[in-house]
């Protein structure tokens, strides 16, 4: 998380959710959708030439950024909350943890997440 974010987490407050495999604009990838309940740092652009910046949203503010984020990002929320976008590329979800109803994130409990903005015509990872 740091290399690509600058922002710091312990494994203990990190949880993998899943795993997504997609081939979006003809690349294969493999994301880990990881939850991460603590951090410290700030957000810093580590890789310009492929994200133009790192921004706070409420949950809320999401599905009309949908065309700016990331795809891999967008997957990952859209498993954390299904339903959240209403046209992504198609990917396939490796569930490792199910939250539990009482642990899901919501826009009460949740409201910040930081998403970056890919640069235009920028999505080779």
């Amino acid at each position: 998380m740091h290399e690509e974010t600058g922002l710091q987490a312990s494994a203990d407050d990190a949880q993998v959710l899943a795993f997504l495999t997609d081939a979006t604009h003809g690349i294969p990838r493999l994301t880990a959708a990881v939850r991460v309940t603590a951090h410290h740092g700030e957000p810093a652009v580590r890789e310009p030439h492929l994200i133009l910046r790192w921004e706070w949203h409420s949950v809320a503010d999401l599905p009309r950024l949908a065309t700016a984020l990331f795809t891999p990002s967008a997957h990952v929320l859209e498993t954390v909350w299904p339903g959240l976008f209403s046209s992504l590329p198609p990917v396939h979800r490796h569930l490792v943890r199910q939250l539990p109803r009482s642990e899901e994130p919501s826009p009460q409990r949740e409201t910040d997440r930081c998403s970056p903005r890919r640069s235009p015509a920028r999505e080779t990872r």
